[in-house]
């Protein structure tokens, strides 16, 4: 009988144990709301605040299309990285030579690489003193793997010295900044021209000319492009000597004589047959 009691009061202890404990088979409905339910695991009432469509990775606040749009997406890319891919500027030639008061013209291209497509603003640096150097476009529109092209033109005066320079194209677009450098070399010589109709006064396309030597010996050619032969009266020999009175420069046509100026020296001359228009009236080179 006393065995009997005591597994009987072991047995209803151990039944009092496994229902405070919550170890029960089959779990009771405030076991879902206060232990695994609402932050846990279980379908329903778990993934309401941990990864079901509206609490975890949702669409209004994970990584679903809105998100991605102000973070990693284009429209946050171009407020940050505004250029893609690079481009090349391309000359069609890499250097040029001429005389003095002469015109260069080079092409450009904006050549894309990897994508590149854009406006590309264009400039120029390192031209000689007193040349100018324009774009027909300064500004080009970029797409395709074509490119676009642009027409560079620099004029250079009698007060441009004969010289190389080294003259650098550059493209820009927003941070990419691109160039290329372009040759000059200007010779020491310039042509001075006779105007077609030539009068006693009005003889010549420029009258009074100021030359730049750049401590150099600039030879001087001059070309008659009226229709009748022309002589030149000049009195700075030996450097800038008479005409041949035998032989008039022919129409439309170089003098075949050798004529030089040397900077310090001004050199004056006039059409042998129209006479002396008189000291306001002659042609005159200033050589500095």
């Amino acid at each position: 009988m006393r065995t009997l009691c005591s597994l009987a009061i072991l047995s209803a202890a151990a039944a009092l144990f496994s229902a405070a404990c919550g170890d029960a088979s089959t779990p009771t409905s405030g076991y879902y709301r206060g232990g695994q339910g609402s932050s846990g695991d279980t379908t329903d009432p778990g993934q309401s605040s941990g990864d079901n469509t509206s609490g975890g990775q949702q669409t209004s606040s994970g990584n679903n299309a809105s998100g991605g749009t102000s973070g990693a997406n284009t429209s946050s890319g171009s407020s940050g990285n505004q250029v893609k891919g690079s481009f090349d500027v391309l000359l069609d030639k890499p250097t040029a030579t001429g005389d003095m008061m002469t015109t260069f013209e080079v092409q450009v291209t904006i050549a894309p690489k990897d994508g590149f497509a854009g406006k590309v603003d264009l400039k120029c640096t390192g031209l000689p003193a007193d040349a100018t150097g324009t774009f027909d476009k300064p500004s080009l529109d970029v797409s395709g793997t074509a490119g676009a092209t642009a027409k560079f033109t620099i004029t250079t005066k009698s007060t441009t010295p004969p010289d190389t320079s080294q003259v650098k194209i550059t493209g820009t677009s927003g941070a990419l900044t691109k160039d290329a450098t372009y040759g000059l070399t200007i010779n020491p010589k310039i042509t001075i021209n006779i105007k077609m109709n030539a009068t006693i006064n009005d003889f010549t396309d420029v009258k009074d000319m100021t030359v730049a030597t750049g401590g150099k010996t600039v030879t001087v050619a001059v070309k008659n492009n009226n229709s009748t032969g022309e002589i030149v009266h000049a009195g700075n020999p030996p450097d800038f000597p008479h005409g041949n009175t035998g032989t008039a420069i022919a129409a439309n046509a170089l003098e075949n004589q050798a004529r030089s100026v040397k900077a310090g020296t001004n050199y004056s001359w006039y059409l042998h047959s129209k006479g002396d228009p008189g000291a306001a009236n002659r042609a005159i080179i200033r050589a500095q």
